[in-house]
């Protein structure tokens, strides 16, 4: 028997981010798109602390875990069409992520271009950096 502790499952880190939408207000809905791969798991829809409208696709993975190829080609795509769309692969980072777009933005959602999206604990900001 392995007594190796296992990273967290990405289903864990995806109830983490329901949780804490709940917890702020914001409608955090399992988003699908049939005859769509890549799609982000989750759609995000709130107010800022401004008081601005903010929609947010995000994909949730386990700690470590990078998007797959497909996965950032939508990204990408949606980003081209004017959508914020970012990764989360812990806790954490969906704390920060929230903190980020939600309670506490430094930068008016107006005012983001969304091929900067961050990615919070990344080193670089655009996620097809990660390739």
């Amino acid at each position: 028997m392995s007594t190796r502790p296992t990273a967290p499952r990405e289903s864990a880190v995806e109830r983490h981010l329901v949780q804490r939408c709940a917890e702020i207000g914001v409608l955090c809905l399992k988003f699908t798109s049939p005859g769509h791969v890549g799609v982000p798991d989750r759609v995000l829809m709130g107010h800022d602390a401004n008081g601005d409208s903010v929609t947010l696709f995000v994909e949730v993975k386990r700690p470590g875990e990078v998007p797959r190829p497909n996965q950032v080609a939508t990204i990408q795509k949606m980003r081209d069409h004017g959508q914020h769309a970012v990764v989360a692969d812990s806790k954490s980072q969906v704390d920060v992520l929230l903190d980020d777009y939600f309670t506490r933005p430094a930068v008016p959602i107006t005012e983001r271009d969304p091929h900067d999206a961050p990615l919070p604990g990344r080193a670089g900001h655009i996620v097809t950096s990660l390739y």
